[in-house]
């Protein structure tokens, strides 16, 4: 065996045990949501469907994939990852102020009660 095909056969046994990880983990989140993954990649609108289907997306982010690869692995465009991401951590920041603001009024009024 030269060099060359050791240094390729080694990538590529290092590029299928990537592969396994991150299906593996994105197995799991499917599972975790009570669905298959390949629901999860279905077209399906279903809320949990959609809910898993963005904690894919951000578990491929986390491990450096660009929205066009998550895009094209999930049968969408990059844009639609864009969007759904942008559009959670909105959602997650609205949640964060609400609660901050829940908690402000349970103190004044349990200030007003004593």
């Amino acid at each position: 065996m030269t060099a060359d095909a050791h240094i390729s056969d080694t990538s590529t046994r290092a590029s299928a045990r990537a592969q396994d990880d991150y299906k593996t983990g994105l197995t799991a989140i499917a599972r975790s949501y009570g669905l298959s993954f390949e629901e999860v990649r279905s077209k399906r609108r279903f809320k949990a469907f959609v809910a898993a289907r963005l904690e894919c997306y951000r578990y491929l982010q986390a491990r450096g994939w660009s929205t066009t690869r998550i895009g094209a692995y999930f049968h969408r465009d990059h844009s639609s990852v864009v969007q759904a991401v942008a559009s959670a951590e909105r959602r997650a920041e609205i949640a964060e102020y609400a609660k901050g603001r829940h908690a402000r009024y349970a103190a004044i009024r349990a200030a007003g009660e004593k």
